[in-house]
C-alpha cells in the first residue's frame, strides 16, 4: 500500500561541510529512502540501469529493493566468503576509486555503502535460494512447451530434434517462472508493507 506524505513532514536537510543537501523520497515500512540514495544508486551503479531511470521509476525500484532487504533481514546472513567477493562487483570497484570526500558529496560514508553491497549479496543469495530450483520445469513439461513451439525451432524447414534443444527449452522456461515467481514474492511484499511517498520539491 503506498500512501502520499504530506509536504510538511518532508524532512530536507541542509548542506553541512561541502555535504549537498538532503530529502525524503519515501518510507518503505518505517525506513527511509532519501535523495541522496538514488544519487548514488546512480553514480555507482547500484541498482541496474540506475543512470538511464526517471526518478520516479528509480524510487520504485529503491522501494522494492528495500522490501526484498527487510524480508531477507529475516533468514539470511553474509559470510566473511561473501564479504570477500564484494571485492570483485562492479559497483565495488567503482567505489574503491572514491575518497570518503567523494562518498559525502553522495550522502554515503564507507560504512554504507558496505552495508549496502552486503544487502545485495543477501538479496541474491536469497532469491537464488528460494526460486531457482522451484523454477526448474521437468523434461516432460519441455517436450510439451516444445510440442506446442516446435516451429519456433526450425532447421532447414524442419524441426530440430527435442533432445538437441532441452536445455535450451529448460533454460528459456525456468527463467520465466523464476520471473514470474519474483514479482509475485515482490507483489506479496507490497501488500504487505506500508510505502509513503513523499511529494516532489516544489521549483524555486
Amino acid at each position: 500500500m503506498a500512501i502520499a506524505l504530506p509536504l510538511a513532514a518532508v524532512a530536507v536537510l541542509a548542506p553541512v561541510q561541502g555535504v549537498i543537501a538532503d530529502r525524503l523520497v519515501a518510507v518503505v515500512s518505517g525506513r527511509p529512502v532519501m535523495a541522496s540514495d538514488l544519487r548514488a544508486a546512480r553514480a555507482l551503479g547500484l541498482v541496474p540501469a540506475a543512470a538511464t531511470l526517471d526518478e520516479a521509476t528509480l524510487v520504485d525500484r529503491l522501494i522494492v529493493r528495500e522490501l526484498m532487504r527487510a524480508e531477507v533481514e529475516r533468514f539470511s546472513t553474509v559470510t566473511e566468503t561473501d564479504r570477500l567477493g564484494l571485492a570483485g562487483t562492479d559497483a565495488a570497484a567503482r567505489a574503491s576509486r572514491l575518497d570518503e570526500a567523494a562518498l559525502a558529496a553522495l550522502g554515503l560514508s564507507p560504512g554504507r555503502l558496505l552495508a549496502w553491497l552486503e544487502d545485495d549479496v543477501r538479496i541474491q543469495q536469497y532469491i537464488r535460494q528460494r526460486f531457482d530450483a522451484a523454477a526448474q520445469p521437468s523434461d516432460d513439461e519441455a517436450l510439451t512447451w516444445y510440442q506446442i513451439h516446435e516451429r519456433d525451432y526450425l532447421r532447414d524447414g524442419r524441426p530440430r530434434p527435442f533432445a538437441e534443444v532441452r536445455d535450451e527449452i529448460r533454460a528459456r522456461l525456468a527463467a520465466e517462472r523464476r520471473h514470474a515467481l519474483i514479482d509475485e514474492w515482490i507483489a506479496g511484499l507490497r501488500r504487505r508493507a506500508i510505502v509513503v511517498l513523499a511529494p516532489a520539491p516544489t521549483p524555486p
